[in-house]
């Protein structure tokens, strides 16, 4: 019983946290990376067409315009959570 609750639990985490966007296919030259939909601290970076979830360090959020993770009062998350 309890592997079930853990199993939907997960399953409900990974359909809340999703990046803005999709990945290419084939990993160019430069790395891209994605916004979470949700979280300003969360962003994912795509390789082989999977985003992989990351976390920004303390005190900085990501930055989806310029695609990096910069200090709290130079990011605007508009609709995301500012964990």
């Amino acid at each position: 019983m309890m592997l079930k609750i853990v199993i939907v639990s997960c399953c409900i985490a990974l359909a809340l946290c999703q990046p803005v966007g999709k990945c290419p296919r084939v990993d160019g030259r430069y790395p891209v990376y994605l916004s979470d939909s949700r979280s300003c601290t969360k962003f994912y970076e795509c390789s082989n067409g999977r985003p992989y979830q990351l976390k920004c360090a303390y005190g900085t959020y990501f930055d989806s315009h310029s695609r990096i993770c910069k200090h709290k009062q130079d990011v605007t998350c508009g609709s995301r959570r500012r964990d």
